[in-house]
């Protein structure tokens, strides 16, 4: 973001300049406003050649492309209802509101608000690092059919102002057949595009423009052909054709990336275009003496500041139908980021100023106008925070959407406490119940009489029938546990027994049983039935219940009390 916040003061930099130098009035200095109109033109051709070279078009949606046009138009069209219909019933009079001269000269006013600054908005997001975006490709077809809207616009209020002229279709078919180029030879032409060419070709195309300009305002000096370089270069963007093995679309996710080639030197020599280009939209704005008019009295500051307020919110108010469109491109974050990318204004709004002072229009309607426009330019780098966050924000939120629940973590909930460093966890714990000293997380250690009773309970339970084979029982249970208590079991009566196994004595018998099993009550009776007691295994039927017993018994069973 540093470089936007660059490019912003070079912004209010040339706007301070325009009203202390007066560098865009005609009148006390016509040499100089003459320099700054074309060099504002050869840098805004410099950069929409750029745009144009790393566009792409989808020729099998030309449906989609239509419907872009329309939001476009509508982009263009209701901020410039919505301003007229300030001026004419806020501003205006009530005994003027329905005369045709006063709405005839407030359609003109009001269209500066139309127009977004194509080459300030590509250049602003590029250097947020904004270019791979859903947002910049949609923001920036909708700033070219929004600039080409507000010139056809254009067309009919001339018509209003000076009537019918051949000059003005002559504009139209122009248009149309820049875009049918663009559309046929889209990168095929093999043309140079390093910076020193892109800078002549830049450099031909103002000179072409103004040409035409001028030879046209010989011929008929009331309706001049005034053709803006903006669609000549981004057609001639997009028919050059991209060198083998390069990329333009490689850098655009880095911050402070610009359109144009990835190369670095390419890279600076854009970025010093775009700053000095910023400058010269600052000193494109009219200045104030000429916008207000002689001899007319203007109401206070204040007031002035309230309707300048008024009038910037319901301009960019205007801009905010794409929010309710593309609802199954992208998610209400990005839309609203795409309507906010659309505020800033630029120097196509200072050329419609210039023309309504060219039409003899002044007064508070313009003086508000100027105002606005100057309060845009102030806040573009906002403008452009303000869409960096919210593209921020959406992509933590698809992140929190894609990630699995149980790997979520409550934003309340507490974090886990670190381990000891010690190497045995339990192993204080246990010296400490060892010693019969209670722990501030441990109970005081049972009686003598509690432990017999968890004993007697221990033997009654081993001396069920064996669960082996079967489901276990419900219970706490662990890895751990269940581990131990196998390696136990498996030591003695897990293993199949065989003829050598029987013949043993019973003292050998029972070095080898778990310790546990070695304390047991004395059988009751001799012979068979204690050699089968004491073994285990018998005639296949236990001499103390009536069911049959595995030969693998996972305990060996004693009989019951009498």
């Amino acid at each position: 973001m540093r470089k936007v916040w660059i490019f912003s003061a070079l912004l209010v930099l040339g706007l301070v300049a325009s009203q202390v130098l007066g560098t865009s009035d005609t009148v006390a200095h016509p040499g100089v406003a003459t320099f700054v109109r074309i060099a504002t033109m050869a840098c805004l051709s410099f950069i929409m050649i750029h745009v144009g070279y790393e566009f792409e078009i989808d020729k099998s949606r030309i449906g989609s492309y239509a419907w872009d046009y329309v939001v476009a138009g509508t982009a263009a069209a209701f901020p410039w209802i919505f301003c007229c219909a300030y001026f004419v019933f806020v501003l205006t009079p009530e005994a003027q509101w329905w005369l045709a001269d006063t709405w005839k000269e407030l359609l003109l006013a009001a269209r500066f608000s139309a127009p977004t600054s194509a080459g300030v908005l590509f250049s602003m997001l590029a250097a947020a690092g904004l270019s791979a975006t859903w947002v910049f490709k949609k923001a920036r077809v909708l700033a070219i059919f929004d600039d080409l809207d507000t010139v056809l616009l254009m067309i009919p209020l001339k018509m209003l102002m000076v009537g019918m002229r051949w000059q003005l279709g002559a504009i139209v078919v122009v248009m149309f057949a820049l875009l049918w180029i663009a559309w046929r030879r889209l990168h095929a032409v093999r043309w140079p595009v390093t910076w020193p060419f892109v800078t002549f070709y830049a450099l031909v195309i103002t000179a072409a423009c103004e040409a035409i300009y001028v030879g046209s305002k010989i011929i008929d000096d009331t309706v001049p052909v005034h053709l803006e370089v903006l669609l000549p270069a981004f057609v001639l963007g997009c028919v050059l054709a991209r060198p083998a093995g390069h990329d333009p679309h490689s850098d655009d996710a880095r911050e402070g990336h610009l359109e144009g080639p990835e190369d670095a030197h390419e890279q600076g020599v854009t970025t010093v275009v775009s700053a000095l280009f910023m400058v010269l939209v600052g000193l494109s704005l009219p200045p104030l003496a000429s916008v207000a008019g002689a001899g007319q009295a203007l109401p206070s500051w204040s007031v002035i500041a309230w309707h300048v307020l008024a009038i910037t919110v319901i301009s960019n108010v205007g801009k905010m139908f794409s929010l309710l469109c593309y609802r199954k491109e992208a998610s209400w974050r990005e839309r609203l980021a795409v309507s906010v990318g659309m505020f800033p204004r630029g120097e196509v709004g200072a050329g419609v100023l210039v023309v309504s002072i060219g039409y003899g229009i002044t007064g508070l309607p313009l003086t508000i106008a100027m105002f606005s426009l100057a309060l845009n330019l102030v806040l573009t780098g906002a403008f452009i925070l303000v869409v960096k966050q919210l593209l921020s924000a959406d992509a933590r939120a698809k992140a929190a959407e894609h990630t699995p629940v149980s790997c979520r973590r409550s934003p309340t909930a507490s974090r886990r406490r670190p381990r000891p460093r010690s190497s045995s966890r339990r192993g204080p714990r246990r010296r400490r119940r060892r010693s019969g000293a209670p722990t501030a997380d441990a109970p005081p250690r049972a009686s003598r009489a509690t432990r017999s009773d968890r004993r007697a309970r221990t033997t009654r339970a081993r001396a069920r029938p064996s669960t082996r084979g079967r489901r276990p029982r419900a219970g706490p249970s662990s890895p751990r546990r269940d581990a131990r208590r196998a390696r136990r079991c498996r030591g003695t009566t897990g293993r199949t027994r065989g003829a050598h196994t029987r013949s043993r004595s019973r003292a050998s018998a029972s070095s080898r049983r778990p310790r546990c099993e070695r304390k047991r009550a004395p059988a009751i009776g001799f012979g068979p039935e204690r050699a089968h007691a004491m073994r285990g295994r018998g005639d296949g039927v236990d001499s103390h219940r009536s069911q049959p017993s595995s030969p693998r018994s996972t305990y060996w069973r004693m009989p019951p009390w009498r």
